[in-house]
């Protein structure tokens, strides 16, 4: 019987900010879930690459989502943690406060929404 052993280590050193985003979500603090949510897709994607490859890397998200192609990363969450990152945009506006940042709090609540699912959704693979 092949051993398919799951990728992500319990209690790992992001395990925490992983759990603080449903605490975010579940307070009503959307701005910081999403934002928390993103750098979570940032870290799954460094963490996933590092693992599948043993190579330390600086790389950004994109380069991160790229490289895993080549070394079959398993089970492929790459399309998954693209939707959480959001795209280039998306992320910037949120990372750096800029003002196309939605305002509207049900906007916001959407949002995060769906950030907490995409998060979960990584999280069960």
């Amino acid at each position: 019987m092949e051993n398919n052993k799951h990728p992500i280590i319990a209690n790992h050193y992001f395990s925490y900010a992983s759990s603080e985003c449903q605490d975010l979500f579940e307070h009503g603090y959307y701005y910081g879930c999403i934002t928390l949510c993103q750098s979570m897709a940032e870290a799954y994607a460094r963490f996933l690459y590092e693992r599948a490859t043993g190579k330390t890397s600086l790389s950004n998200f994109f380069t991160h989502i790229r490289n895993m192609k080549p070394v079959s990363v398993q089970p492929d969450v790459s399309k998954l943690l693209k939707d959480l990152y959001g795209t280039k945009q998306e992320r910037n506006s949120f990372h750096h406060l800029k003002k196309d940042v939605p305002t509207d709090y049900q906007q916001l609540k959407k949002i995060a929404s769906g950030k907490i699912y995409l998060l979960n959704e990584v999280e069960s693979q």
